[in-house]
């Protein structure tokens, strides 16, 4: 499982990723649709935050692709 705390948040986001994981690529979208950012959690890591304090507050999608899945998630900066 993968976890995303806290959501909401006033812009720093942590995603943590269980053991054994595998590489994920990590990107933030805003309401748009921009990419905003782009990063790699690493096979070796289970753990990386996201800083989105430089960004306006609103909603951005977070997509991480892994191997052998994609997952999205919704992350409320406030």
């Amino acid at each position: 499982n993968i976890s995303i705390i806290p959501n909401p948040s006033n812009g720093i986001f942590r995603i943590q990723t269980p053991q054994g994981h595998g590489s994920y690529q990590v990107e933030v979208f805003d309401l748009s649709g921009k990419l905003v950012m782009k990063d790699i959690i690493a096979a070796n890591q289970n753990e990386k935050f996201i800083d989105l304090r430089n960004f306006t507050d609103g909603v951005y999608t977070l997509k991480m692709t892994g191997v052998a899945q994609t997952k999205t998630f919704r992350l409320i900066k406030n």
